[in-house]
């Protein structure tokens, strides 16, 4: 089932030309990407600190910048960067600015949505309609294995 934009915490804050600036965080496992998205203090970047600590890259804290493939071979789907050139920090509270691990890109693979919480044990398979792009669409399971089980789908898809 592909969702629309507005049934989700999903924010455009600019446009620039056919990319967009959403507001979340974006992390790389195997060249898989995660974007976290929630309103201000959900714990996107304590989510995506998690995945690194897990072995994933971060690819940008706070703001994503969100474009087509350049690429012909993939045309549907969109790459996230950071909106300005330069090496990808986060906030972790009570250490401060750091610098994890991180990639320049990753094609967005799957939107993990703090704002809501999944209760189904095996909730139905939904996407997010993105233009061309229908990236798999996730709200938050509960517990403290969620990290875990976002790091181990974005490697079996990196395996096909």
């Amino acid at each position: 089932m592909a969702l629309g934009l507005d049934e989700t915490s999903f924010k455009v804050l600019k446009t620039e030309g056919d990319a967009r600036i959403v507001r979340g965080s974006a992390v790389s496992v195997r060249e898989q990407g995660v974007l976290i998205i929630g309103p201000a203090g959900a714990g996107k970047s304590t989510f995506a600190l998690r995945l690194c600590g897990l072995g994933g890259l971060l690819v940008s804290d706070d703001l994503v910048r969100l474009a087509p493939s350049e690429e012909s071979a993939a045309p549907n789907h969109l790459i996230m960067r950071a909106p300005v050139v330069s090496p990808p920090l986060i906030e972790a509270r009570g250490f401060g600015i750091i610098a994890p691990p991180c990639a320049p890109e990753a094609p967005l693979v799957a939107v993990l949505d703090l704002a809501f919480g999944e209760e189904d044990r095996v909730p139905e398979a939904m996407t997010l309609a993105l233009g061309a792009a229908e990236p798999r669409y996730f709200r938050s399971p509960p517990g403290p294995a969620a990290p875990e089980a976002i790091y181990f789908w974005l490697a079996a898809q990196a395996r096909g």
